[in-house]
């Protein structure tokens, strides 16, 4: 039996923590994973101090029935002790202590009529800071096909880990399938519920590509209600599983990682460029009467998220050297045009289906496709050599698969997987 089903037994089969679920659960305060969060942190409370959901409500009705003042308070001192005992001999942080185990405990003697009378208590909150585009490459540097794919889904979208275990690839299906350079994905917020609207780019896209390709080389059949981000027998992720991906990935690098240093990521970075009540609303935030009002339709949505991706894009090195080359060629085309060798005609069509290019493949076809020798011959001598062994320049190359995981770490991408089991791959 799973710990989520033998947590959620446990407080079902007592009548007071049965009803205090039910009722947190009407009130939309917590998730599906919040309310497992909240049976773990009764359960422990009940086993510390010996005694059953039910006892402890039946005990704290005849105190409050006491004249004597000691007696009234016992619950209350009781949940001072506990919380003492978790930061002395358990050495939890008190923010763990105040949000694990001292609110559930409250919030389980309110539902039952029976508040607790003591403040929550107080702690220095440490901010937690946003991952620098140097840690998110060490980070990939030491990760696996499925946690590179996670991470850039992550940095790219903004939504929390509770989220992302819910998806599945129906939620980008659509627009994946046709090659959209931004996706929009419309899900619900578990923490809030609250359905919201958020995009990845390139990056992410990238990644997954390649991690759902690797995911049907091992034989899975990926489908509309196949989950997104998967564990290594194709079952879904649980929040904690997740955590537990970034603690191991934490040990490798040396210092600490979570999905939230890329939620924050991405609100800090975007934020530079994009309105921040667009990007509230794209991590799915609860954002009142101004969404109504203020927010703009979907597709200008998209419009602004491909503004600003440059602010999160982690490989921006590769956007540049496509811009450089995009002026080389412009430039090569000014000259020839000034010089005679082009005529006008062919000068303004060539201008204007620069315009289109967006990456250095548009250029490289474009190139491949004029049937003008003397301008390609001109314009391969800005392309970068290539030559069979792969030295001293770039180019694609076919591995094993066995080979696959070392050559992602080195940012080489899979181009396509062959009948035979062999794979290509490129570092252009």
């Amino acid at each position: 039996m799973g710990l989520e089903n033998e947590m959620n037994e446990w407080c079902r089969q007592f009548k007071t923590s049965r009803e205090w679920l039910t009722a947190v659960s009407a009130d939309k305060t917590g998730s599906e994973h919040t309310l497992l969060a909240y049976c773990k942190g009764l359960k422990t409370y009940c086993d510390w101090i010996g005694k059953n959901p039910d006892e402890l409500i039946a005990e704290r009705e005849m105190e409050l029935e006491s004249k004597d003042k000691q007696t009234k308070k016992h619950a209350e001192n009781k949940l001072r002790e506990f919380q003492v005992m978790l930061e002395k001999d358990k050495g939890l942080a008190k923010s763990t202590i105040v949000f694990k185990y001292h609110a559930v405990v409250k919030s389980f003697y309110k539902y039952n009529d029976l508040a607790l009378i003591l403040p929550t208590p107080k702690y220095a909150s440490k901010e937690l800071m946003p991952h620098t585009v140097e840690e998110i490459k060490a980070l990939m540097n030491v990760a696996d096909v499925r946690e590179r794919a996670i991470m850039m889904f992550l940095k790219d979208s903004g939504i929390c880990r509770e989220d992302v275990v819910t998806l599945k690839y129906g939620n980008i299906q659509g627009e994946y399938e046709t090659k959209k350079d931004v996706i929009h994905i419309r899900l619900v917020r578990e923490k809030e519920q609250i359905e919201y609207d958020t995009f990845i780019g390139k990056n992410a896209i990238d990644h997954l590509r390649t991690y759902l390709d690797y995911r049907q080389r091992k034989g899975e059949k990926i489908t509309r209600d196949t989950p997104l981000i998967a564990s290594l027998s194709g079952k879904p992720l649980t929040p904690e599983n997740l955590s537990t991906i970034f603690n191991r990935l934490s040990r490798k690098v040396g210092f600490k990682s979570s999905p939230h240093r890329f939620r924050k990521f991405f609100e800090s970075h975007l934020g530079m460029s994009v309105p921040s009540l667009l990007v509230r609303k794209w991590m799915g935030h609860a954002l009142g009467v101004e969404a109504h009002y203020l927010l703009p339709p979907l597709e200008k949505q998209a419009l602004k998220y491909a503004e600003g991706y440059r602010e999160i894009d982690l490989f921006k090195t590769e956007a540049n050297v496509f811009e450089q080359r995009k002026q080389q060629m412009n430039d090569l085309l000014d000259l020839m045009h000034a010089t005679g060798q082009l005529s006008d005609g062919k000068y303004e069509g060539l201008k204007n289906e620069m315009k289109k290019y967006r990456s250095i493949k548009d250029i490289d076809n474009g190139l491949a496709r004029t049937r003008d020798d003397h301008l390609k011959n001109d314009m391969r001598r800005f392309r970068t050599k290539k030559d069979k062994n792969c030295k001293d320049g770039k180019c694609q190359k076919i591995i094993s698969e066995e080979e696959l995981a070392e050559h992602l770490v080195q940012s080489w991408k899979v181009v396509t997987a062959l009948p035979s089991g062999k794979i290509v791959v490129s570092n252009e």
